[in-house]
């Protein structure tokens, strides 16, 4: 009875231990979303600065779904920063789908430097995003960097 009650408990371990290592294999295989900039548009210029909505398509190449629960970023001309940006909303993105979002930012003419300010005369400008995002699946929290540095918007 002694040794009956020793492999039970032997054979019920090895079983957690399996387990464990295939949700950790499943964690590990969620792949980062894809964040980048589909347009810039700006809808405001006053006094204190630009207000624009940087236009954001988001790819899940995952097979489950992802909900983003924060979203913070710099925005970036020719690769300055200009601005901080954030996601206000949790956004769900279905399982190996893309979704738009759209982000305001505000950027203060004190952020920028007189060579974008030559840039932009010239209508030579990128636009980029660099930071960070937090979501959730079934398979528990992640946080990956996004960096996406490709689009002229002038």
């Amino acid at each position: 009875m002694k040794y009956f009650k020793l492999l039970l408990f032997t054979l019920a371990i090895l079983s957690l231990s399996c387990a464990l290592i295939s949700t950790a294999r499943e964690i590990t295989a969620v792949k980062k979303l894809q964040i980048g900039i589909e347009e810039v548009v700006v809808k405001r210029v006053s006094f204190d600065g630009i207000d624009m909505n940087f236009r954001l398509i988001v790819k899940n190449p995952n097979s489950v779904k992802a909900r983003i629960v924060s979203f913070d970023f710099d925005a970036l001309f020719n690769n300055q920063k200009v601005a901080r940006g954030s996601l206000s909303r949790t956004i769900v993105i279905d399982a190996q789908s893309a979704r738009k979002i759209t982000v305001p930012v505000h950027i203060p003419f004190e952020a920028v430097g007189e060579g974008l300010k030559r840039a932009i005369l010239e209508k030579n400008v990128e636009a980029g995003i660099v930071g960070y995002v937090l979501i959730n699946t079934p398979l528990g929290k992640l946080r990956f960097k996004v960096l996406d540095k490709t689009r002229k918007i002038l």
